[in-house]
């Protein structure tokens, strides 16, 4: 693993069916993910992204 987000537990609105179908919540991810996997990582750290 290279990074990870915090995690999307149920309750705070970043899964399920609502949220599959936020359009900006679900490009504000995307974007992110495909940002942050552009950049460098350390060999043996798991980089946390706090914002996206």
């Amino acid at each position: 693993m290279k990074m990870r987000y915090e995690t999307f537990g149920q309750g705070n609105d970043y899964v399920g069916p609502d949220a599959a179908e936020d359009e900006e919540l679900m490009n504000k991810i995307f974007q992110s993910l495909v940002k942050e996997w552009g950049g460098k990582f350390e060999a043996d750290r798991v980089k946390y992204v706090d914002q996206w």
